[in-house]
């Protein structure tokens, strides 16, 4: 999965979690309404003493959830799919330069580093790389498993810096 991918999923996810339940909760109410044969479009809210169409406020609830999630994916789609190729493009130039042009000639694969790979958190390579599957071995050799608080740090330390500085209030 891509670090695109990546960015697009958890969007949606905190999206999901902050209508869904508002979405549900409110399709219980009108489900049970309907059962009593009541009009779910006249609720009465006692709270502020008003009258709600609880029908109207779940369509405008499922609208403003796909605009929202159509927004993210307009967004990662713009901008962070540009910014991953620009990135791809320079770390391109830097290993023909630094290879003296034989990154050029040499099939990709050989001499290819991935962007993404790298802004995932895996900058020696994705989940199957040989270099990866050996650290894991090795991680899970001397009892640091995936269950292990120390395994993300490690094997992630990009995730990992980025949770530190959110749980301190600085969101990068």
């Amino acid at each position: 999965m891509s670090y695109c991918d990546e960015a697009r999923n958890a969007g949606i996810e905190k999206i999901n979690a902050g209508y869904d339940g508002l979405i549900i909760d409110a399709g219980v109410i009108i489900a049970n309404m309907k059962a009593k044969n009541l009009d779910p479009s006249k609720y009465y809210d006692a709270k502020h003493n008003e009258f709600i169409d609880l029908i109207a406020y779940v369509s405008d609830l499922n609208e403003n959830k796909t605009k929202l999630i159509n927004d993210l994916n307009n967004k990662v789609d713009n901008e962070c799919v540009n910014q991953v190729e620009f990135v791809q493009t320079v770390i391109d130039f830097v290993v023909i330069g630094y290879t003296n042009g034989l990154a050029a000639v040499l099939p990709r694969y050989m001499t290819h580093i991935d962007a993404g790979a790298i802004l995932s958190g895996y900058p020696l390579g994705g989940d199957n790389s040989v270099f990866n599957q050996v650290r894991e071995s090795i991680l899970n050799a001397v009892g640091i498993g995936s269950t292990s608080d120390l395994f993300k740090p490690i094997t992630n330390p990009v995730e990992s810096v980025k949770d530190l500085l959110a749980n301190l209030g600085i969101h990068f």
